[in-house]
């Protein structure tokens, strides 16, 4: 491959790559340019290699403005990486979120994985019949579950150890999802946990659909005057701006700060490609200790596991 044809190839790259940074930037006001939002790893590094090349090549200009779009991209991931101060807290919980994938075949995983990491509280997303019949041998150890069957892959169920003080299912008013919210008591503490499914946003219609989700899932976070988790499959990254709405107005944070992005979606796909769309929030009652995604189930995506404990 010839000089011109290489850097025209790498022009390409870097233009391409950063086309999409400015996109994400526009999030707002486009369904395409929030799709583009979601990369940001992605594009730290096409940008940071491609910018490099270019630098070598004495494309100097280029080189620079590539290198200089991919440190933007850098600066909206690195406050996850960013670590929190610990607390002390007399008891330490664990918290397992996994969209199970409603075909996967592969209930032992399942199984194996709750068996071997001991989550106090579980929820999977994409639950149906055949999934609450494979889950029934858990009933021994999770003395608590309920559940909420929906077509589409909306199911959702809520495994606990732990004593329940309440549980109900809340339909949104906007979009007729279900919240499955349990009220536990954790070191003598009423603790909400919310398990939720938002749709993916694969056309305007839907991704306008999920904001509404999310900003009806702030409303009912706002309310709860308690320590608040919420864990399920948002179909959103933490730079779209529905999601960053979601944790201002719910006063929420991130459970991966201090611990990386930990990417979760699609499975097959190598880590570097995957995003994170698989979540842990949490009120500013909870601490989180340890976050970490779990082993591969048969689902496109991968569990999450969080230890927390409660102020």
């Amino acid at each position: 491959m010839g000089s011109v044809t290489t850097l025209a190839i790498l022009r390409g790259i870097a233009g391409l790559a950063s086309l999409a940074t400015v996109m994400g930037l526009l999030a707002r006001w486009s369904w395409l340019c929030e799709l583009a939002s979601h990369f940001c790893v992605q594009y730290v590094w096409i940008l940071s290699l491609s910018g490099i090349a270019l630098l070598i090549l004495r494309q100097v200009p280029e080189g620079l403005f590539a290198i200089s779009m991919a440190l933007l991209n850098l600066l909206a991931i690195t406050p996850l990486h960013r670590r929190a101060p610990t607390r002390k807290a007399a008891r330490t919980y664990r918290a397992l979120m996994a969209n199970v994938l409603s075909g996967n075949q592969a209930h032992d995983k399942v199984h194996r994985l709750l068996r071997e990491t001991q989550p106090d509280v579980v929820v999977l997303v994409e639950i149906n019949e055949r999934w609450l019949e494979a889950l029934q041998p858990l009933t021994d150890t999770y003395t608590f579950t309920n559940h909420v069957l929906l077509p589409g892959g909306f199911g959702i169920v809520l495994l606990s150890r732990v004593p329940v003080e309440r549980t109900q299912i809340v339909r949104l008013r906007a979009t007729g999802l279900p919240l499955l919210v349990v009220g536990l008591m954790l070191q003598d503490q009423r603790v909400t946990i919310i398990g939720t499914h938002p749709v993916a946003p694969t056309n305007p219609f839907r991704t306008k659909h999920r904001n509404q989700h999310l900003a009806d899932l702030a409303e009912f976070v706002l309310v709860q005057n308690r320590p608040t988790m919420v864990l399920g499959d948002l179909n959103t990254t933490s730079w779209s701006p529905g999601f960053q709405h979601l944790m201002r107005r719910a006063r929420l944070r991130d459970s991966r700060v201090g611990f990386g992005v930990q990417p979760s979606w699609p499975s097959m796909a190598p880590s570097p490609l995957r995003i994170p769309i698989d979540h842990c929030l949490v009120s500013h009652h909870i601490i989180v200790h340890q976050r970490r995604i779990g082993p591969h189930i048969g689902s496109d995506h991968y569990p999450i596991i969080v230890d927390f404990s409660v102020l």
